[in-house]
This record gives structure tokens, C-alpha cells and sequence, in this order.
């Protein structure tokens, strides 16, 4: 999903206060991850995702997680 079509949907109601971002792919594959984080961090939206870890870098999670991580 590109990541301005990201920042538009999360301008519309939700039903929950996350959102889940493993339903485009392995989340760690995604180059906008990190600016999503920040994104639904600042609306204060829980963003989180499930991962296969193969894509997990101990240095970006650290960047994740200082980007407002909600789950993992």
C-alpha cells in the first residue's frame, strides 16, 4: 500500500483504535514502515504487526520502537 493512501485512510473513523500492519505483506519488507509507525503514532493510533522475524534487524526495531510501535 502506498504510503499516501495510508495516511488518508487513517483520516476516517475506525472501529478499533489499532491498526494491523501485516495485511500487506511481511511488514518488514514495506519501505514506508517506519513512516507509518510514525503516522498512526501521532494520530494515536496503536499500529503493530506480525512478522516471520527473517526481515528483523535489531537496530531498525529499536527505530520502531522509538517511532511509537504499538505490538508486535
Amino acid at each position: 500500500m502506498p504510503l499516501a493512501m495510508f495516511e488518508r485512510i487513517l483520516d476516517y473513523p475506525m472501529l478499533y483504535d489499532g491498526v494491523a500492519g501485516h495485511l500487506f505483506g511481511e511488514a518488514f519488507l514495506h519501505p514506508d514502515l517506519l513512516e507509518m509507525t510514525k503516522l498512526c503514532h501521532e494520530k494515536n493510533i496503536k499500529f503493530g504487526f506480525s512478522t516471520n522475524t527473517l526481515g528483523l534487524d535489531l537496530e531498525f526495531l529499536g527505530k520502531l520502537i522509538d517511532a511509537g510501535l504499538g505490538w508486535l
